[in-house]
């Protein structure tokens, strides 16, 4: 019989030092100790889910989308493709929570409104911002995709919040539940805000 990934992730983390498992999903030992996410297969997954996520709202809804500045236009904004296909190398760094969550671990989520800001510190020039917007459980198959993602994104921050809460499993499904079911109900939408620059060139 072959092993569940569960599994197979507890066994991995016994012998990596550099995870360990909480509520059968595993997390890194080391590093950012605020990045509530697990480090394993299904959270790869989660995040390939949104990306297609992102694609289906650009192919479902261009004309309407394109209208109201609700989805980018490729996969990135920065005008970057020629650069790409000659094989720089990006970092590209992404993270999210609830507002609970990050509060209660000092991490400050409204950075991204000062973005603009904070690249110009870091002597980028040429800065563009701009932001999208996406509808979370109504507004048709992109709001089921979307309401989807963020089902899969609470149980990945199931192990660690059930217990920073001090609930149990049961009360954590019951609220995310509640939470889940409000999107729709409350036309709720979620605006992402990005922003790109360019290192000066020096002499």
């Amino acid at each position: 019989m072959a092993d569940s990934p569960s599994s197979s992730h507890s066994e991995q983390a016994s012998t990596n030092p550099k995870f360990r498992v909480v509520g059968h999903r595993r997390f890194l030992t080391k590093g950012n100790n605020k990045y509530l996410l697990p480090a394993d297969e299904l959270e790869m997954d989660r995040l390939d889910y949104q990306h297609s996520i992102i694609n289906r709202i650009r192919e479902t809804y261009p004309h309407f989308f394109a209208t109201h500045r609700i989805v980018r236009k490729a996969n990135f904004e920065a005008p970057v493709e020629a650069l790409l296909r000659k094989g720089i190398k990006v970092l590209d760094v992404g993270c999210g929570s609830v507002r609970a969550a990050t509060q209660a671990r000092d991490i400050d989520i409204t950075f991204q409104h000062d973005l603009v800001h904070l690249l110009g510190t870091a002597s980028l020039v040429n800065i563009q911002s701009d932001q999208v917007s996406c509808p979370i459980g109504w507004y048709g198959r992109v709001g089921e995709l979307a309401i989807g993602n963020m089902r899969q994104l609470f149980s990945s921050m199931k192990p660690i919040l059930s217990i920073a809460m001090g609930l149990s499993e049961r009360e954590y499904d019951r609220i995310i539940n509640e939470i889940l079911n409000g999107f729709g109900k409350h036309r709720t939408w979620c605006r992402g805000l990005g922003a790109y620059g360019t290192k000066p060139y020096i002499l």
